[in-house]
Formats: structure tokens, sequence, C-alpha cells
């Protein structure tokens, strides 16, 4: 499990102890899974602590076209 991926978990946890609706909670951990594949997949992160705000402004336009194309 790499630093990114725990961290997810971790986050995950915390959304749930808040009693988040579980299609918020799908929702959050789709979003941040393909965030972390193409942190991996683009730039080679796999440690939260590494991404930079260049990197999620980059990856939130194609999170959209991801989402258009679900449909």
């Amino acid at each position: 499990m790499t630093d990114f991926e725990f961290q997810i978990e971790n986050f995950m946890l915390y959304c749930t102890s808040r009693n988040l609706a579980k299609k918020t909670l799908s929702s959050y951990e789709q979003t941040l899974r393909l965030f972390g594949a193409y942190l991996r997949d683009h730039f080679e992160i796999e440690d939260a602590k590494k991404v930079q705000s260049g990197h999620i402004r980059q990856f939130a336009p194609l999170r959209n076209i991801h989402l258009v194309n679900r449909r």
C-alpha cells in the first residue's frame, strides 16, 4: 500500500465516522482513487506529501471529462 492509498483509507474512515451518505462516500473514494492513479501514471507520485496544487488543478478538468463519459 502506497502512502497515498493509506491516506485515502484514513480519510474514508474519517468520513464514515461522520456518517456521510453512502453515495457521498463512494464518490469521494472513486475520485481520490482516480486522482491517485493520475498522480502515479503521470508524475510517479505515491507520497501524498509530494502533491502540489498544480497537480490538483491539472486533474480537476480531467475528472469532469470522466464523469461525462460515465453517463
